[in-house]
């Protein structure tokens, strides 16, 4: 098997293969051209003043201003009338002593000014949701912005497109099926997860099926993910002359099936085993202990525990060491002119969402028995090329051989009026970019009005990215994520440890939301990877917003410029946070010593495993 080594080695001496791509040549942008994505400029004098100006300004300040002013000056007149200059003096120091006293009773949350303290109300997830920003002039799309995005993502727009929202699984397997099964030259998949489910085998049959047609049939799926599926499958797909990579098979693996099964257990236990020697005055002053005792506690625990480690370093979402190289990259193409890009995998959970089918043939535990929530999109024209591009570049590092052959078929021209759509390939491991990352900071960075967020496992660790979203916020844009809690999260511990950065976001103005385990679409997870940002661009892809997307995994996602595609994101996003919990401040208020110390192990354990 060939280790990842950089850019396909066919491309240097392909040419251009794809020719009715108009693609802008890459220009270096000279440091004071280039556009700050995240907005970030250093305020100057005058925007400093100002800013003092408006703190001075502030209720606050001039309630106590007030009081002091006017209790200083009243109670000084009146010591003058009655008693002379002594009088005065001690009038004047009784009076500013009473107006500081005023002042603090007025600006204390428990005053009886109603008005500047009165609760917000709450309103029915979803119901206050923007669906038409009715952008005046575009902070996104602007040319400067566009080039800045160029360079940062490794990416350029493609015009002339067609792109389909696939909402579940229920949208997105028909689709799927109804392009192979029409392919009359190639087919090529790259996936995460193939399972030997219902689901997994009908693809392979599909598959083999066209192989024996003479269709070229290429695989790419990730071993460690795919690892329990059964090898009859694989090897029926081979003897039909389907071309299977299954990428980076370690040479020793030992916990895998016994972690599929009780890695949620796995890390409960280690927790507790962690938290048994702790007492409750540690647990009451949690900031101090951790500040003092926490990491350093940790890391003892951490070495007299290493076999917990041995057992969460093999489990798939978690891989690190030689096993922390995964492809978590999801496309297909078709004949080179059709693709389907998302967040969606080759297994029932998947195919089941949106519809009412189960299958508990396996145990009600099993994958089969789940159904997820999940979006893909749809593209055809130009950007299809792109996308085999990357496929044909994949191919190569994973040992693949003819790569060029994979990109001999041109896709079609441009369809006139279409959609400008970019392909980001994010490689933070071979390359060393930060592709994905990058594009979020361009959107966060200019938006006006809305940035709605779907990610089903969001982990804000990065300061950097907690303060785009943050910026944003104060910027006054309406932004909002949507993820998993707890009780519908394929990994409990991963919600729990995006927790401990509720609080900074839910202070800065970002506003949060958590799937309903009881939600009206009976989805079990939350696996959707995609955004919206002022209605005009979107993005539906492969990855998370974690630590493991932005700086381990291969990702991939397709950014649509296009308002009514915008509009259908809109309406997804509203449908969805109906099925959800809006977490407030309250809510965070609620929860014990015991429930963040849980929090901050759990972000302590995934930090070591990300």
């Amino acid at each position: 098997m060939i280790e990842p080594t950089g850019k396909a080695n066919f491309l240097a001496n392909a040419g251009s293969p794809v020719k009715n791509i108009k693609k802008t040549p890459k220009q270096e942008i000279p440091s004071g051209d280039r556009v700050d994505l995240q907005g970030d400029k250093k305020p100057g004098f005058k925007e400093r003043l100002g800013k003092l100006k408006n703190k001075l300004m502030s209720l606050k300040v001039r309630t106590y201003l007030s009081s002091i002013g006017i209790g200083g000056v009243g109670l000084g007149v009146l010591g003058g009338l009655a008693f002379g200059p002594a009088g005065a003096v001690c009038g004047a120091l009784a009076g500013l002593a009473g107006g500081v006293t005023v002042g603090a009773v007025m600006n204390s949350p428990m005053s009886w000014f109603k008005s500047e303290n009165k609760k917000a109300e709450r309103v029915p997830p979803g119901s206050d949701v923007i669906m038409n920003p009715d952008i005046k002039e575009s902070g996104l799309l602007r040319p400067d912005v566009q080039r800045e995005i160029d360079r940062t993502t490794d990416s350029r727009v493609v015009e002339g497109n067609r792109t389909t929202l696939l909402k579940n699984g229920v949208e997105s397997f028909p689709e799927r099926y109804r392009m192979m099964e029409n392919a009359k030259h190639s087919i090529n998949l790259q996936t995460l997860i193939i399972h030997s489910d219902e689901t997994g085998w009908k693809t392979a049959n599909l598959l083999a099926k066209k192989a024996k047609e003479g269709v070229k049939c290429r695989v790419i799926y990730d071993w460690v993910s795919s690892a329990d599926s059964d090898p009859k499958m694989f090897k029926m797909m081979e003897d039909a002359g389907v071309k299977l990579i299954a990428f980076n098979p370690p040479a020793d693996f030992k916990w895998h099936g016994e972690n599929l099964k009780n890695i949620d257990g796995h890390i409960k236990s280690a927790f507790k085993d962690f938290a048994k020697n702790m007492n409750g005055k540690d647990i009451d002053n949690l900031p101090k202990w951790i500040e003092k005792r926490g990491k350093k506690d940790f890391k003892f625990w951490k070495k007299n525990n290493k076999e917990v480690f041995e057992r969460l370093i093999e489990y798939p979402p978690l891989l690190i060491h030689k096993l922390n190289n995964r492809w978590h990259m999801k496309m297909l193409t078709v004949d080179g002119k059709e693709a389907v890009v998302g967040g969606i995998n080759i297994g029932s959970e998947y195919a089941y969402g949106g519809t009412d089918r189960r299958d508990l043939s396996n145990g009600a535990g099993s994958m089969s028995a789940e159904c997820f929530k999940d979006t893909d999109v749809k593209a055809e024209g130009p950007v299809v090329g792109e996308i085999n591009r990357v496929f044909a570049e994949n191919w190569e590092i994973a040992g693949g051989k003819n790569p060029g052959e994979i990109m001999t078929e041109n896709p079609p021209p441009g369809i006139e009026g279409g959609t400008p759509t970019r392909f980001i390939k994010h490689q933070p491991k071979e390359k060393k970019d930060e592709n994905i990352e990058n594009w979020y900071y361009g959107m966060l960075g200019n938006c006006k009005k809305t940035a709605y967020i779907s990610n089903a496992y969001f982990l804000p660790s990065s300061k950097k990215f907690r303060k785009a979203l943050i910026n944003a916020a104060k910027r006054g844009v309406d932004v909002r994520v949507l993820t998993n809690s707890t009780e519908t999260n394929d990994l409990p511990p991963l919600t729990q440890a995006g927790r401990e950065f509720y609080k900074d976001l839910l202070k800065g103005g970002v506003r949060m939301y958590e799937l309903k385990k009881d939600n009206p679409g009976k989805f079990s997870t939350l696996h959707t990877k995609a955004s919206v940002f002022d209605g005009e661009v979107s993005t539906v892809g492969s990855h998370n917003l974690d630590p493991r997307s932005f700086k381990l995994n291969n990702e991939d996602t397709l950014v649509i410029q296009d308002k009514e595609f915008g509009k259908q994101m809109h309406e997804m996003f509203r449908e969805d946070l109906k099925m959800s919990k809006e977490i407030t401040t309250e809510d965070l208020g609620k929860e014990t010593g015991a429930d963040q110390l849980e929090q901050w192990f759990y972000g302590q354990v995934m930090r070591e495993l990300l």
